[in-house]
């Protein structure tokens, strides 16, 4: 579902202006103000790789402030209501089947000075959908996982979003010779319900992790991947943490499934 002009209009209606704001879905001739247009100025653009298809639509937003008061009121009330515009833009709960990104979320303004003392304000950005080429490959954006705090039936429970997914299952094998030459494979142990997750590091996370490690003890969680949720026991393993300066801190965590509830 791509998203529309009337569903932009719709976001930033919810917001708190100085200004009692018209909003319009195109250009207008004759503008009134203070005003937000709303245009998408391309039609929806598709990249298609083996994995993925992604779908990017530019829209642009318009700000349109006459001046009736003294320009630094003007300028201040401007500022306010450009940054919430953008905070609304990026907290949407935004309709789609793919993960939303935003990407170039710049102002550009330009005062006016004809018939009209004021401004021009214009935001552009990208609407990104991910989905997978098939419609069915699992988008870990959608991923989560909820770790019981205390053990009182995941009431108070922690959800991290996973960014990474690793998952390690199968026999391993113990390979050896023939008189022949040929090599035989032997199966040697089966490994089931170990997997990883990498996650992005809070204050939340780290005080819950650490703590769950230390108690070494099986945890409630329920495993959301692909739309599919599942109820595991988990002991949990080694936990690696990577940060750097400018960057957001990391931490991958390793899982071992011992049980359902």
């Amino acid at each position: 579902m791509s998203l529309t002009q009337q569903d932009v209009i719709d976001i930033l209606k919810q917001g708190t202006y100085p200004y009692q704001l018209h909003f319009f879905k195109q250009d207008q001739k004759f503008p009134i103000y203070p005003s937000v247009e709303v245009r998408r100025v391309s039609t929806p653009s598709n990249t298609t790789d083996v994995q993925k298809l992604q779908i990017d639509t530019t829209f642009e937003v318009k700000l349109l402030i006459k001046y009736n008061r003294d320009p630094d009121f003007e300028e201040a009330d401007r500022l306010v209501t450009e940054q919430e515009i953008i905070d609304l833009l990026e907290d949407a709960d935004l309709p789609t089947v793919g993960k939303i990104f935003f990407e170039q979320k710049n102002w550009n303004t330009q005062t006016i000075d004809t018939a009209i003392f004021g401004s021009h304000s214009t935001l552009r950005f990208i609407y990104r959908e991910i989905e997978s080429t098939t419609g069915e490959g699992i988008i870990e954006a959608f991923s989560s996982i909820e770790l019981d705090i205390v053990p009182d039936f995941l009431s108070n429970s922690l959800t991290i979003q996973i960014l990474d997914f690793s998952d390690n299952s199968g026999a391993t094998m113990h390979s050896h010779y023939q008189d022949s030459g040929e090599t035989q494979y032997d199966p040697l142990q089966l490994i089931e319900g170990e997997f990883s997750i990498t996650y992005e590091e809070t204050t939340d996370t780290f005080d819950a992790i650490d703590t769950l490690t230390k108690n070494r003890e099986e945890v409630k969680s329920i495993l959301n991947r692909g739309g599919v949720s599942e109820n595991v026991l988990l002991a949990l393993g080694t936990t690696t943490r990577k940060g750097s300066y400018g960057e957001v801190s990391r931490a991958t965590t390793q899982f071992f499934i011992v049980g359902s509830f």
